[in-house]
């Protein structure tokens, strides 16, 4: 009889009694694509070879250039790694390599444009090419100090001008009732005349200040803690005159002080800071609204007689003018200041020889401190280049905008911060659309503010009476029920480790977390003052703020209760979605949670879901819950509605995206995730009991011609086990699937086109190289291959087929002739024939040194294999095998 078998891929299901005839138990550097076996093409020879401790990360291109990206471990410093970068081109070592910086060990890589992202376990950082170099840089810009006070324009003259002159019905004599009747007047002209100073560029009343790095793109980022600015808290002087008892009339004055805004930059971190000379454009300056001490509507009155003059710590005038920390005198309402010099010119208006009263509206506005603690609405006002940075020995005006307080309300805002002041340490990188995604986060708290750059800048009692050196300021939040802490060690300079306590605690404290509760500042001498810290209500911080006003705000001694606090926050389901084109800035809007587990990774597959769903999930989050998709919203931002796939992805190096869907790793086998449908694809080659090579006798020894260097030890190991550990390398060119296990000597290889699995014998795969549409990989001695470019040499291969049962698996057969079907040359396929009774013992029956056995006789068997050595050019291919064969029937006559 004769029979035609035509081979197909290898498969390990279903058993081998049911398994059709051609199928393969071994395809050894052989794969079956377009109906044919064909040689499985070794990569080309290396192109580049890297020292033992070296590794690529990736291959990032710039303009017309292509850099590797190198990772140079320390085997005496394992958690430091050094950064390089190597031309691409015409290089065949890393003699040459650039080294950048030393980073923390790495978790992932991606790429925006010209920067590369490193996570490592310390944090985030940026590699930003610039034409020439690399600079290393982290994903906060650096912190420096600005100092910002008020000074009194005209405070060496007459801090007290009359600005308003009113004129009212005149009586011959006014009761206090009578003068409150002219309340809503004065007001009317008071609240105009403190417009009309702000729009001056002056201040009279409290307010905020804060300032943002403002980057290339216009957005803001680092930003500082609003700090309270107070002129004074002191309401406007009134003085009343009859000027003119024939005509009933009256004249009334309006008394009040402009603060101008002053700034001074002090030299720390500027240096650091001139790497960011390309991100940053410059620092933006915004100011609130005045909040205003008194009422400034109509039911507001008037007193007579008295002024409300609030709390000063000292009625004698103080010049500080000659200073050693400024050339002004510069005052908040904690020293001898404004109030102190307004409780000196009333007295003077009201003096003994002066009958003439003094009206002063009363301070009741009983919302100051809720205004206070609810502002959050900032205004820009001024803006300082990068180039203008630079350090100053006094503080100076703020040189404001053109026209920025013609209509302060209209001008740009602030928006809010989120969280750039804490320390993300993302495990997952992925970068989609030029934005950069991260996922399975910890943070770090934000570092505590120096108080330096929490405050308004005043001057100190004396000549610095009254300093304190800070130690540490220390802050405690709560995290999804977890208390963490973090610790801020004040350095022994200007800029962060003193304030002046004696006299002038700070009114406002802001800390960029609004579920911090507690604060505790430590001086050199361990003195702890402890403050209570309340979430803003619009803000994303907490604050503490001194409602008393009082002479002595200095928050009484007291450690905070000790209890275990966490160093880092974990957000093991959040993803954070930057900015375009800009990896620095992650907005609220753009972050979202996939699932209520652990994110190991995040990936893209382009693909319609179904008629008239194109593109509806760009993103899959692969979580411990689940594969949740993430769904794009009109305004650009993403939601995870619901997991779309109960697979649990076995560890994010696995995840590999092709063409239009994505391969992962699970206990069921290789899936492929394509729209809302995942497929497993391993299905044909998942046992855990594969092939043994040594039950065939002699295949040892086709495995040595073939290039295995120890036959006798290549076993393959349950296939469920090889997916624990399996990465993937996708050549585009050629659509195959690499699937690879670095502890192990042998790769499946998948075909995309024929959806066929065949084994390769040279896997010395140590990791893969992120280069699409290359298929790059780095062997365990150093050389970088590339898969998408094979040798033109022969390549040797060994076949071996499933039990063939030749349509009657129960029935002796004895074979008579053998010929192998193909487009190869003579000598090019070796063949083997094996026969068996059981499946399980197997002997072997004859060879050849070509493609044709014949003549073959002997004992009859049930079931047989063939197994081909070949050595096959890039175009030659085996279609299959004729068979002569004769049926032993022992239930007839012979």
């Amino acid at each position: 009889m004769n029979t035609e078998i035509k081979y197909s891929g290898y498969t390990a299901q279903p058993s081998d009694y049911e398994c059709p005839d051609g199928t393969l138990a071994v395809s050894l550097n052989l794969i079956c694509e377009d109906g044919h076996i064909k040689p499985l093409p070794t990569p080309a020879d290396a192109r580049l070879t890297l020292q033992q401790n070296e590794r690529i990360l990736l291959v990032h291109e710039v303009a017309d250039r292509k850099h590797y990206i190198l990772a140079r471990e320390n085997p005496t410093s394992p958690t430091q790694n050094q950064i390089l970068w190597l031309n691409a081109k015409n290089e065949t070592n890393t003699d040459n390599a650039t080294p950048i910086n030393h980073v923390a060990p790495l978790l992932d890589t991606a790429v925006i444009g010209n920067v590369v992202a490193l996570a490592t376990t310390d944090g985030l950082r940026f590699l930003r090419w610039d034409e020439t170099n690399y600079t290393l840089m982290s994903s906060v810009p650096p912190r420096i100090s600005i100092d910002f006070g008020v000074m009194n324009e005209l405070l060496h003259d007459d801090p007290l001008l009359p600005h308003l002159t009113v004129t009212l019905p005149g009586r011959t004599s006014f009761t206090p009732e009578e003068y409150k009747q002219y309340s809503t007047t004065i007001l009317e002209f008071v609240n105009a005349e403190i417009n009309k100073l702000q729009k001056d560029g002056l201040f009279c009343q409290p307010f905020f200040v804060r300032w943002a790095y403002r980057l290339y793109d216009g957005s803001h980022i680092g930003h500082s803690a609003p700090i309270l600015m107070l002129p004074r808290v002191f309401p406007p002087l009134l003085k009343f005159y009859n000027s003119d008892q024939s005509d009933h009339t009256a004249l009334l004055t309006f008394y009040e002080a402009g603060t101008r805004l002053n700034y001074r930059i002090l030299n720390h971190n500027l240096d650091e800071l001139e790497k960011w000379a390309e991100i940053i454009d410059g620092i933006d300056i915004f100011v609130s609204s005045q909040i205003h001490t008194y009422s400034p509507l109509k039911e507001n009155t008037v007193s007579v007689g008295s002024v409300p003059l609030g709390h000063h710590l000292n009625t004698n005038r103080v010049d500080y003018a000659t200073n050693k920390n400024a050339e002004s005198v510069f005052y908040g309402c904690y020293a001898p200041h404004a109030d102190s010099i307004s409780a000196k010119y009333a007295n003077d208006l009201h003096s003994t020889t002066d009958t003439t009263p003094i009206l002063g509206i009363n301070r009741d506005n009983i919302r100051f401190f809720e205004d206070l603690s609810r502002a959050h609405t900032f205004y820009k006002v001024a803006h300082i280049p990068i180039k203008d940075i630079k350090p100053t020995n006094k503080l100076v005006p703020v040189k404001f905008l053109d026209q920025a307080f013609v209509s302060l309300l209209t001008n740009e805002l602030l928006e809010d911060d989120f969280n750039s002041h804490r320390e993300l340490i993302p495990s997952s990188l992925y970068a989609y659309n030029s934005r950069l995604n991260l996922a399975n986060i910890k943070a770090r708290p934000a570092e505590p503010l120096p108080l330096r750059s929490c405050a308004q800048f005043i001057n100190p009692e004396g000549d610095g009476v009254g300093f304190n050196p800070i130690k540490t300021i220390t802050v405690w939040s709560k995290h999804n029920g977890t208390i963490c802490k973090r610790v801020h060690a004040c350095s022994d300079t200007e800029a962060d480790g003193y304030y002046w306590f004696a006299s002038a605690f700070p009114r406002y404290i802001f800390y960029p977390d609004a579920t911090a509760f507690k604060m505790a500042i430590t001086t050199t001498n361990d003195e702890t003052y402890t403050l209570d810290l309340t979430p803003h209500d619009f803000l994303n911080g907490a604050y503490y703020l001194d409602r008393l006003m009082n002479a002595s705000p200095i928050p009484a001694q007291a450690s905070p209760a000790t209890a275990p606090a966490a160093d880092t926050i974990h957000m093991p389901s959040s993803v954070y979605t930057s900015e375009i084109n800009n990896p620095w800035i992650f907005p609220p809007s753009l972050a979202t949670t996939a699932g209520h587990g652990q994110i190991y990774g995040i990936c893209s597959a382009a693909k319609a879901l179904s008629q008239g769903q194109f593109g509806q999930f760009p993103l899959y989050a692969f979580t411990s819950d689940g594969i949740w998709a993430l769904d794009v919203s009109s305004t650009g931002t993403y939601s995870a509605r619901q997991p779309i796939s109960r697979d649990i992805c076995l560890g994010p190096e696995s995840i590999t995206q092709i063409d239009s869907a994505v391969l992962f790793a699970s206990n069921r086998g290789i899936m492929l995730l394509s729209g809302s449908q995942t497929q497993c694809i391993s299905e044909p080659i998942h046992t855990d009991y594969p092939f043994s090579i040594s039950s065939l006798p002699s295949l040892p020894r086709l495995l040595n011609m073939v290039g295995v260097s120890q036959p006798r030890s290549f076993q393959m190991a349950p296939f469920s086990e090889f997916l624990k550990e399996c990465r993937m390398i996708y050549d585009y060119t050629h659509q195959r699937v690499i699937v690879f296990s670095p502890s192990r000597s042998y790769a499946y290889v998948y075909s995309m086109k024929s959806q066929q699995w065949m084994l390769s014998s040279s896997s010395n795969i140590r990791c893969s190289v992120s280069s699409y549409p290359q298929a790059l990989a780095l062997t365990h001695n150093g050389h970088l291959i590339d898969f998408s470019q094979p040798s033109t040499d022969y390549h040797k291969g060994l076949l071996v087929t499933r039990p063939l049962k030749l349509s009657e698996p129960n029935v002796h057969k004895t074979i008579n002739t053998v010929i192998q079907r193909g487009n190869f040359q003579t000598g090019n396929v070796q063949t083997l024939l094996y026969g068996s009774r059981d499946i399980a013992n197997w002997h072997l029956i004859s060879s050849s040194q070509n493609h044709i056995l014949r003549g073959l006789h002997g004992s009859p068997y049930k079931y047989f294999r063939l197994a081909l050595l070949c050595a096959l050019s890039p175009h030659e291919s085996i279609l299959g095998a004729s068979l002569q064969f004769t049926p032993r029937l022992t239930n007839r006559q012979r």
